[in-house]
């Protein structure tokens, strides 16, 4: 989908993933409060994948999950924004024999992959980049690339309450981030400030609207996570 008036996908909000710098240390920072082997765990489990599975990923970053998906997929197609990203995450596969990624500078507004449609496809904490309307419009894309009965995993920042909760919700959130570190602290303030975390009664409808049935299967201090079927 391209127009005049098309948000631009490769502009950074928040961190700089152009830069190398940031790149190289983003996992040591997202493991000071994530844990890689459980998010991957729980998208194996989710998804039930197989040997003969194709996966789009969308916001790879640094490919720890496309690499993991590599080993038991037919075939993993992995996009970023970043390029530097992808370059990063090319080398860490190459260290480990991957062959069976392909790696593309897409988003989830530019991705195209003409006459394919993949078994299952995987986000984690990456929609959040998108406003609400362009939300809608990447869920879309995700369900016109899938096959019939084709599962969509998305996992990220999600607020499951009232309006009138959210200050106390985030407040306690951010709280929690200062006690593990600076830059953890300092990201979910940008987070909120900045990027566009949305309410999980405004993410379903968007699920319906596009034409997923859909079930959330996680949601833990904000991070919800949902499995979502093309009918």
């Amino acid at each position: 989908m391209e127009s005049i008036w098309t948000y631009n996908e490769f502009v950074q909000i928040g961190t700089d993933f152009t830069d190398i710098k940031k790149v190289e240390t983003y996992d040591d920072m997202m493991l000071k409060f994530r844990n890689y082997k459980q998010e991957v765990e729980l998208v194996f489990k989710t998804l039930n994948i197989d040997s003969n599975d194709t996966l789009l990923e969308i916001g790879t970053g640094t490919g720890h999950f496309a690499i993991e998906a590599a080993k038991i997929c037919k075939k993993v197609y992995a996009i970023d924004v970043s390029q530097t990203m992808l370059n990063y995450a090319k080398l860490k596969a190459e260290k480990e024999n991957i062959t069976n990624i392909e790696w593309f500078n897409y988003g989830f507004l530019s991705f195209d992959f003409p006459g394919m449609q993949f078994d299952c496809a995987v986000s984690n904490m990456a929609l959040h980049h998108l406003s609400d309307f362009w939300k809608m419009i990447a869920v879309s894309n995700i369900y016109r690339s899938l096959k019939s009965q084709g599962k969509f995993f998305l996992g990220d920042i999600i607020f499951s309450c009232g309006a009138d909760e959210i200050k106390t919700r985030i407040d306690d959130w951010i709280n929690y981030l200062k006690d593990i570190g600076d830059d953890p602290y300092l990201g979910a303030i940008n987070h909120v400030k900045k990027e566009h975390s949305t309410f999980s009664w405004i993410m379903e409808g968007i699920f319906e609207r596009a034409g997923f049935s859909y079930s959330a299967i996680a949601d833990n201090n904000n991070f919800m996570a949902y499995l979502c079927t093309k009918k």
